[in-house]
């Protein structure tokens, strides 16, 4: 019983990222930009890295190339996307930023995303595990 939580946590975070994940896809939310996007949460993964031109303009009636932000769009990403972005933050912090340069090289950002994420998720909460189960031994080693 001593890599209890080692085992648990991961499972936890997988299927954490897993309803996401789903949550995600019955939403189904693509954008019309600079290529589609898939919406994983409140992220936009680009699909496909064709197009590398980045939009600075504003928006006026009917430009492509431009940027806009509504207030109105934003949505709360809900108790299952909070709780595992929370949880697992460092994880964001590092794969993101590793998604973005694969996109940036012509891979599916959706694709890398969905690879990368819950490799590191799992060694997220493992890692966190084995604390947590190392603690608890030395805990009772002591007594």
């Amino acid at each position: 019983m001593r890599r209890c939580w080692q085992l648990i946590l991961p499972a936890i975070g997988l299927m954490l990222f897993g309803g996401v994940t789903y949550e995600s896809l019955q939403g189904r939310r693509y954008e019309k930009a600079h290529g589609k996007y898939f919406w994983w949460a409140q992220i936009p993964l680009d699909t496909h890295q064709v197009d590398h031109a980045v939009a600075t303009t504003p928006c006026k009636e009917a430009e492509d190339n431009c940027v806009s932000w509504e207030p109105h769009t934003i949505e709360d990403p809900g108790l299952l996307t909070r709780a595992l972005i929370l949880s697992a933050f460092p994880t964001f912090l590092v794969g993101m930023p590793l998604v973005r340069v694969l996109g940036h090289y012509g891979a599916s950002e959706v694709w890398s995303f969905m690879i990368l994420m819950p490799v590191l998720i799992f060694a997220w909460y493992y890692a966190i595990g084995w604390l947590i189960d190392r603690w608890r031994f030395n805990r009772l080693r002591q007594n």
